[in-house]
């Protein structure tokens, strides 16, 4: 469903009027959008392993002396934050797998390799929590490497915004977006239902974009 589908069913499940667009939707279809888009964001921050938030890159460039990188300038709008950086590609089209070399503060950086301002090949990546990114030794050539990185949650905001998991998830946005308005309508039965529900639709959600891990014959979601 589209985010505008979306608002629809609640405001027709709640008796509001439902708007032929979000932008020219009433007062409470308006409010009503709100608590939909809300609820994505919230689904969306409930599981950092989501196969929807979680992005892998191969051929990310590094620039020839320069270290330290914004999510703008290695092209990564939606960059959140690294999770890892496993492979360097050299100019001459060898790649090296990095193990256990990423680290995410200075502290962790030997004092040798931080404070060494020569230009060489970069085996150390930091990651900062605002989505920067600095390479120890600053590169000596044009590089490439690949990693994993966490997107920034997708706010729904046009008619046709569509959310990222399978659309037989979507109704789990809709029924979170009841609880909101149960909430501020004081309306204890349709609360408890739609919790039900949504908690019934979670766990599915989990199970179909969480990493899964076998136990006693059966998958799990792991880590949602």
């Amino acid at each position: 469903m589209t985010y505008l589908e979306l608002v629809q069913r609640v405001c027709k499940r709640i008796g509001y009027t439902e708007p032929v667009s979000i932008a020219t939707a009433d007062k409470d279809g308006v409010l009503v959008a709100e608590w939909v888009s809300d609820s994505w964001v919230d689904i969306q921050l409930s599981c950092l392993q989501y196969d929807f938030m979680i992005e892998r890159v191969d051929d990310v460039t590094l620039a020839v002396g320069k270290a330290t990188y914004t999510k703008s300038e290695l092209a990564l709008p939606l960059l959140s934050h690294w999770l890892d950086i496993n492979t360097v590609l050299y100019d001459d089209g060898t790649t090296d797998i990095i193990h256990g070399l990423t680290v995410t503060s200075q502290e962790e950086i030997d004092y040798d390799i931080l404070y060494d301002d020569n230009a060489n090949k970069p085996i150390l990546f930091a990651f900062e929590s605002n989505g920067n990114l600095t390479v120890y030794p600053k590169p000596d050539m044009v590089y490439s490497f690949g990693g994993s990185y966490l997107v920034t949650p997708v706010v729904l905001t046009d008619d046709n915004d569509t959310p990222a998991c399978n659309v037989e998830h979507h109704m789990t946005i809709y029924h979170l977006a009841l609880q909101k308005y149960s909430v501020q309508d004081s309306d204890p039965e349709l609360m408890q239902s739609s919790t039900l529900e949504f908690e019934k639709r979670i766990n599915r959600l989990d199970m179909t974009h969480c990493p899964q891990v076998e136990m006693g014959g059966r998958s799990w979601a792991n880590g949602c």
